[in-house]
């Protein structure tokens, strides 16, 4: 079989070519150079106006011809596995990067003068900035022969001005110990002058104290306190002697986040229920507890607030008031209030609502205006009745929002049912139920008979059954015939499964025909046979074509035969031929 040959422009020259086509190659066979197009392969740029590019050649790939790492002449430079090149000559070394970079001034002589050194940059680096601060050597040798230890120097470390300071135990004073200089703490010198002064005789006199310890109490200014662990302090006057307290206020001042108590213990506290208790607790209640058993109860609490209307006071157990009990803000019982029967609740400044029960009935009686019952936010539930209940409705009912009725049955009585909404919605679509729906008339036509109108869920359609059966809203049954005129949409006419006609914008088509009868086959053949043009088929998938060539204006080649063996149909400009591609040449 023959080679098919594609060839792209050529020439023997190396001049580049005049013009190029968009995507067009070329290539210049003769001696390539730096100074000329020798040796090179061409495109024609479709981004660039089809500028003449040059994209390659055996120019350039003999430049990259060598060991990769070996610096070679006039080739281009090709580092090695290790990014390494064997030698690298340059006029000039510039660091840095583009447009921030610097020339590096440094000769060969001054660079090899570290060649060797073991100073790292940190040292140098210390070196200068010790050098810069103005230390001369004369400095440093006054240090030499000297003997001192760090921890030595470290002793007179600090501020050499005189100034004020607060002393702590913990601070030294420098002292010779022995012939050796040491820091000895303040606590040290306390220790030594207190048993300095346990061994003189009894002091006698001493002078204004300013505080006195006697065993584990202390007197300090206007305090007395203790000073062991949780220890309490006990005024005990002797015999039936009472502690008396000339002052205006007693004040009791609790430790932080604790409770202040003021405890009141009757007959030596040996009996139940002897003590009582202030408490003053941090949530700032004020609780009377009394110890009862051994349990500390809350009898009455008092709760504050910012103003004395908010505030509240809890009373524990009973309370009894004799006279009338004036409230003046809200009275909230946790619970209820106790009535007994024929009592009234009585609202209204002449009593015109009464609430009360006489011992068999509950009643709820206005004498004046109109009782509403209802809430005053929208969305809230007003329920009446119970759910086994009956609630009877003696006069005419409106109801001005939704009617939900949500009982099994729904019986009307009524000579007439109006209903003036436009839309009558049948069912709900919160799940599928597999229910029909529609409209169930009962009639009686040699017996009780029900008939069906609606949509029947178990196929999707609507239906009509004049004799149905209704299995829990399930109606099954022999469909009936609908007597009127009907006015089907696009889709057509269904007849069983099929849709035999559909109409758009007013055209009838015949479809979904499975099979023609014989008069009705030979009369559409007979229909076809006198067509004088038939300008529009189906897929032709048989037969033999026996006309005339197809023209290239039909989709065809124009031609009867094949060409030569290897060569490529292909436009000659006026009709298809078969022959190589061949770019041609240039000069």
């Amino acid at each position: 079989m023959a080679t098919n040959v594609i060839k792209i422009k050529r020439s023997t020259g190396n001049s580049a070519p005049s013009s190029l086509n968009a995507g067009e190659l070329a290539f210049t066979g003769g001696a390539g150079s730096q100074g000329n197009n020798g040796q090179r392969i061409f495109i024609g740029d479709p981004a660039n106006s089809n500028a003449v590019t040059v994209i390659g050649g055996n120019y350039f790939t003999n430049l990259m011809d060598h060991v990769h790492g070996t610096t070679t002449a006039s080739s281009v430079l090709i580092v090695d596995s290790n990014k390494s090149s064997s030698e690298l000559r340059t006029a000039a070394l510039y660091l840095g990067t583009s447009g921030s970079d610097t020339l590096v001034t440094s000769t060969a002589a001054e660079l090899n003068k570290l060649d060797g050194t073991t100073a790292t940059v940190a040292s140098l680096t210390y070196g200068k900035d010790l050098y810069d601060t103005g230390v001369t050597a004369s400095e440093f040798d006054t240090l030499d022969g000297v003997t001192l230890t760090t921890t030595e120097l470290n002793i007179i470390d600090g501020d050499n001005s005189a100034t004020s300071t607060t002393l702590a135990a913990a601070d030294r004073v420098v002292t010779n110990d022995a012939g050796v200089m040491k820091q000895v703490a303040l606590s040290d010198y306390t220790t030594f002058f207190s048993a300095a002064l346990t061994s003189t005789p009894n002091v006698t006199s001493v002078g204004t104290l300013t505080a006195l310890q006697v065993d584990n109490t202390n007197i300090n200014g206007n305090t007395i306190s203790t000073t062991n662990s949780n220890g309490d302090l006990t005024i005990a006057p002797n015999g039936s002697g009472n502690v008396v307290m000339t002052t205006d206020t007693l004040s009791v001042t609790a430790t932080e986040g604790e409770s202040a108590t003021l405890l009141l213990s009757a007959d030596e506290s040996d009996d139940n229920g002897d003590d009582w208790s202030v408490i003053n607790a941090t949530s700032n209640t004020l609780t009377f507890n009394n110890d009862i058993s051994g349990s500390a109860v809350a009898q009455l609490t008092l709760t504050p607030h910012a103003t004395v209307a908010s505030s509240t006071t809890a009373v524990a157990g009973n309370a009894t008031i004799a006279g009338t009990l004036g409230v003046t803000g809200v009275l909230s019982p946790t619970t209820h209030v106790d009535m007994p029967d024929n009592a009234n609740v009585k609202l209204g400044t002449g009593d015109d609502l009464k609430i009360y029960h006489d011992g068999t009935n509950s009643y709820i009686e206005n004498d004046t205006g109109a009782l509403k019952i209802a809430t005053e936010t929208s969305g809230i539930a007003v329920t009446v009745g119970h759910t086994t209940s009956e609630v009877t409705f003696g006069d005419n009912v409106t109801v001005t929002g939704n009617l939900t009725v949500s009982g099994t049955t729904t019986t009307v009585n009524s000579t007439t049912v109006a209903i003036a909404d436009p839309i009558f919605e049948l069912g709900a679509s919160g799940s599928d139920d597999n229910l029909d729906r529609g409209i169930s008339m009962k009639y009686n036509s040699s017996g009780a008979k029900t008939a069906f109108m609606g949509f029947d869920d178990s196929d999707g359609k609507f239906t009509m059954i004049p004799d149905a059966t209704d299995t829990n809203s399930v109606f099954t049954g022999s469909v009936g015939v609908l007597k009127a005129n009907i006015e089907t949409g696009n889709t057509g006419v269904t007849v069983g499964s099929s849709i035999p006609f559909s109409d758009s914008s007013g055209t009838l088509t015949l479809q979904n025909i499975d099979a023609l009868d014989a008069t009705t086959e030979a009369t559409i053949e007979a229909a076809i046979d006198t067509l004088s043009n038939l300008t529009t088929v189906g897929t032709i998938g048989s037969g033999t074509w026996q006309g005339t060539v197809l023209a290239l204006a039909y989709g065809g080649t124009g031609l009867n035969a094949v060409g030569t063996s290897g060569k490529i149909l292909v436009s000659n400009g006026s009709a298809l031929a078969y022959q190589d591609i061949d770019g041609g040449t240039f000069s």
